[in-house]
């Protein structure tokens, strides 16, 4: 018995934002700048770019979000937003373990402020390898 997943593949997603970039920058008003959902249809994107001949950033700048490894490896490196996993984690699992300590404690309420890290793909700077 197969099972099937209502998720696309990681290469199904990059694909399909391969595509509707294609369809978008074919478009009457081609867009100058391309914000997506996160990083892996950011690279589909800039896929479809290069496929049409177009420069990242100097022709289309492209932004994605999450701030994964893939953003820092893809050429041009994708400025990508980020949304502080790693510093969400550590509030989660401080409140879980209060939470254990004291049942009793009220529900409390942190903010994870996202920030930008600007790379090439929208005009910043080459990162350089250390």
């Amino acid at each position: 018995m197969a099972i099937r997943t209502p998720c696309p593949a990681p290469r199904d997603e990059r694909d399909t934002a391969r595509r509707a970039a294609t369809r978008l920058l074919f478009s009457r008003a081609r867009p100058d700048a391309l914000f997506c959902a996160d990083d892996l249809i950011a690279v589909g994107a800039m896929r479809a770019l290069a496929d049409l001949q177009l420069r990242v950033p100097e022709d289309v700048a492209v932004v994605g979000m999450d701030d994964t490894e893939l953003a820092r490896i893809s050429s041009p490196a994708l400025s990508s937003v980020s949304l502080g996993s790693a510093e969400r984690a550590r509030l989660a699992a401080n409140l879980l373990l209060d939470r254990l300590k004291d049942p009793t404690l009220a529900p409390r309420h942190r903010t994870v402020a996202p920030f930008i890290v600007v790379r090439e793909s929208s005009g910043g700077p080459r990162e350089v390898s250390r």
